[in-house]
């Protein structure tokens, strides 16, 4: 039951629609209808500017920052399955928001604020990748992507404790980006944030 009642907290933090609330606060629209269609910090800031795009950016990486933190708190003699269990769930949440219909973001920033509360340098490290592989393949989404699938090479080498949490984020990160990944495959290269049309 502890165990159930951190996913359970950790998954309710991912799913707050924190870019379809400020889309609806500061333009009166569904960021699900407008540009790309994604519940997330590109897509905020497309369809409704950089400031609330930026709020949208502080409430995701604190839903990932704080699902690791309470079950840090909760669980501190199993620490490391804790903040893996709340680590995932709340990228689930963020990826397939409840509040939502199950509709949700990409899970970018959940991860990236979630790995770095459990290890700084794994954090540090997944950024670095992710900014050298947007440069690399000349496209935003894609790089983060492949950013986030490269992260249980890293958690093997910093964090080998969180190896399976690193799995799982890539695969659930990784099935999130295949459609930027098959764009990327068709020549659709750019540095300007557009994320491919949902079908």
């Amino acid at each position: 039951m502890h165990w159930f009642v951190i996913c359970l907290a950790a998954y309710s933090l991912g799913s707050i629609p924190s870019a379809y609330a400020i889309g609806r606060l500061f333009r009166g629209i569904d960021v699900r209808k407008a540009g790309s269609g994604n519940v997330g910090f590109f897509n905020s800031v497309r369809t409704t500017g950089f400031w609330p795009g930026l709020a949208v950016l502080a409430l995701d990486l604190g839903k990932g920052a704080a699902a690791v933190f309470l079950a840090r708190a909760w669980a501190p003699h199993a620490v490391v399955l804790a903040q893996s269990l709340a680590a995932l769930a709340a990228v689930i949440g963020h990826d397939y928001m409840l509040f939502l219909g199950f509709d949700g973001g990409k899970g970018l920033a959940v991860t990236i604020a979630a790995v770095s509360v459990i290890s700084p340098w794994l954090g540090l490290t997944l950024l670095a990748a992710m900014g050298v592989l947007i440069l690399v393949t000349q496209d935003v989404n894609t790089g983060a992507g492949l950013g986030v699938l490269a992260l249980p090479l890293w958690a093997w080498l910093l964090a080998p404790p969180y190896l399976w949490l690193a799995v799982g984020l890539a695969l659930v990160v990784g099935h999130k980006h295949r459609r930027d990944f098959q764009a990327y495959r068709n020549g659709r290269r750019n540095l300007r944030h557009k994320e491919p049309e949902r079908a």
